[in-house]
């Protein structure tokens, strides 16, 4: 074989799965040096390469490394052995869903979201009103309104008419003025409240999700931190440059099948990821879960990490760094084992991860990517509030494509809209 006859029988061996077919017979062949590629037609036999640009056209033959590669692909030119290679179609991923279940879904989560919100709420107690004054407003009330707001996506004041709604259907007793519910939004007796409700509102998956993915991402509020308040310790009168966004960490477990979140930890951006796994994992097991496996990058990557997956029967999976020797501890050493005896089913099953990201990127699209709070407090519970109903949400789309009861309260049923 002459020389390109040569490169092209190695280029179809070593990148023969990056040869695509575009339409009819062309086919888009890369380089064997730089990033691009060329197109081939084999029917014309031409390329856009340099070397068939100097060589071939104006009824000249000429066959570069590339057209060679595609006629060996597509079955059109014998190996030297007499065997053929053929060319790679490529798949594309198709996802078992019913679109129009969670097309359903989409259009009865608004009517469905306020009744299980009222359900969610019932075991908050209202306390028996003593001596004078005008009574306050129970933490009942003050929770269901404060994620119908976050549900809503609207401000306080705009807020009352979506209020008068869930009231008018009975699913609400008292609506609180917006001045009272800001400030109650920073009450410290609403958090524990809250996190009880983000607990009870996985419920209904803990049958289904077994895997889970843990990530962390950012929420941004209202705040400003200055450069120079950072440096300084107070804000510079002379300047309004180097103003900055202050942001919240939201640390999550979240379930691949549903994307649900089963654990949530609200941090400041300091905090580093990995010390937060053992309390989402130990949160997640302790609200019901049974967990099989759990994927996170490399980040969570640590001896303690390994050991609190598989103390759970879990088997982790996450994302070993350029430097990984898996030397650091039996565990590592075991994990990194699994790893090199056979990188792509373990990178397999480290996909999972991509739920984690959807997750998140479902909640911020749906919910918002930032807070409107301005007191740390709130601003903690505004967070809460959005993932309640983010895993709303989650929990309608599993009673339209899995067929599962949502039931939270002793009244609470499934509830279907006719559509």
């Amino acid at each position: 074989m002459d020389a390109r006859r040569q490169r092209g029988l190695a280029l179809a061996k070593t990148k023969g799965d990056a040869i695509r077919p575009i339409v009819g017979a062309k086919v888009l062949v890369p380089s064997a040096t730089n990033a691009g590629g060329y197109v081939v037609d084999t029917v014309e036999e031409s390329c856009t390469c340099p070397d068939w640009m100097e060589f071939g056209g104006h009824g000249r033959s000429h066959r570069c490394k590339h057209l060679w590669a595609a006629l060996y692909l597509r079955g059109e030119t014998e190996l030297p052995d007499g065997n053929v290679l053929m060319i790679q179609e490529k798949v594309r991923l198709k996802y078992p869903r019913d679109h129009r279940a969670s097309n359903d879904a989409l259009v009865a989560l608004p009517y469905l979201a306020p009744k299980l919100i009222a359900d969610l709420v019932q075991p908050i107690p209202i306390p028996k009103q003593e001596g004078p004054g005008h009574p306050r407003v129970p933490l009942r009330y003050i929770a269901q309104s404060a994620i119908i707001k976050t549900f809503e996506r609207r401000a306080a004041r705009q807020t009352v008419e979506a209020l008068s709604r869930s009231q008018a259907r009975g699913l609400l007793a008292q609506i609180p003025s917006y001045n009272t519910l800001l400030r109650e939004m920073a009450n410290p007796e609403l958090t524990p409240h809250l996190q009880n409700i983000v607990n009870a509102s996985i419920a209904p998956l803990v049958p289904i999700e077994h895997d889970f993915a843990v990530d962390s991402t950012g929420i941004s509020t209202c705040v400003y931190r200055s450069w120079n308040e950072h440096k300084w310790g107070k804000l510079q009168p002379t300047t309004t440059t180097g103003r900055k966004h202050h942001w919240l960490k939201v640390s999550a477990c979240v379930g691949t099948a549903t994307h649900v979140i089963t654990a949530v930890v609200v941090t400041g951006p300091s905090v580093g990821d990995a010390t937060l796994l053992p309390e989402l994992l130990a949160q997640t097991a302790k609200n019901g879960f049974s967990i099989n496996k759990v994927t996170g990058d490399a980040a969570y990557l640590s001896t303690m990490n390994i050991r609190v997956a598989e103390q759970l029967g879990a088997k982790p999976y996450y994302a070993f760094k350029s430097n990984s020797t898996g030397t650091s501890s039996p565990e590592m050493a075991r994990l990194y084992h699994t790893f090199m005896a056979d990188q792509a089913r373990y990178l397999d099953e480290y996909h999972d991860r991509s739920n984690v990201e959807a997750a998140f990127s479902m909640l911020k699209q749906e919910f918002g990517g930032f807070v409107r709070a301005r007191k740390p407090i709130a601003q903690y519970n505004e967070i809460l509030c959005k993932v309640i109903c983010h895993n709303l949400s989650c929990i309608v789309t599993a009673m339209y494509e899995m067929g599962i009861d949502a039931k939270f309260g002793e009244s609470a049923s499934r509830v279907r809209v006719a559509l």
